[in-house]
């Protein structure tokens, strides 16, 4: 049902715009870690591993919902799991599994700050690219009207939809997102503040 693909694309968008931000405010490297290392206090402070295990549990469960909705999402707009996108999902599987034997065998350090912010940026852009999908499946319902005339050829080109009416949402969640992030750098606090750790 084109209806209920709509859907799911604008919950993996709203998943998208989710993640984007919380990166983009955890791209201070120290702050991160300090968060992590709370996480880590607050459940081994409980008293059992199972609460250490639910934190692990949450953190990729998460993340894996968010990839399910996602990949399910992008092979709707590529019209199905065809060999270019399960070639890009292996790629990033083996691409994950050299980070982490990089960090965790050659005690390699990650640039945090530089890859949570195009990761950031990556997930915003595919958040827009999945917003235009949806009014697209919404304009074949004949829900949404198209107008595309004057639109730049670019702009289909690029795989987003070709309609001023996606182009005004889209600007729409550009604007706000521009706004957010001016209120953001406005507050002194902004970001993950950094809790100073107790002395032993």
């Amino acid at each position: 049902n084109d209806l209920i693909e709509a859907g799911v694309m604008v919950v993996a968008a709203g998943l998208m715009f989710t993640m984007s931000g919380w990166l983009f405010l955890r791209q201070d490297p120290a702050a991160w870690k300090a968060e992590i290392n709370r996480m880590a206090e607050r459940a081994m402070s409980a008293g059992t591993v199972l609460s250490l295990a639910g934190i692990a549990f949450l953190a990729v469960f998460r993340e894996g919902a968010e990839t399910v909705l996602f990949v399910h999402a992008l092979a709707r707009t590529a019209g199905g799991f065809d060999a270019s996108l399960l070639g890009g999902l292996a790629a990033a599987a083996l691409a994950l599994a050299a980070m982490f034997v990089a960090m965790q065998w050659l005690a390699l350090r990650l640039p945090l700050r530089p890859v949570f912010l195009i990761t950031s940026a990556f997930l915003f852009v595919m958040g827009l690219r999945l917003v235009g999908a949806a009014i697209q499946e919404l304009q074949e319902q004949v829900i949404v009207p198209v107008h595309n005339d004057g639109v730049p050829e670019l702009v289909a080109e690029l795989g987003f939809n070709g309609s001023w009416e996606a182009l005004a949402v889209q600007g729409a969640i550009v604007l706000c997102a521009v706004v957010w992030l001016a209120t953001r750098r406005s507050r002194p606090e902004a970001g993950v503040a950094v809790r100073p750790q107790a002395s032993a």
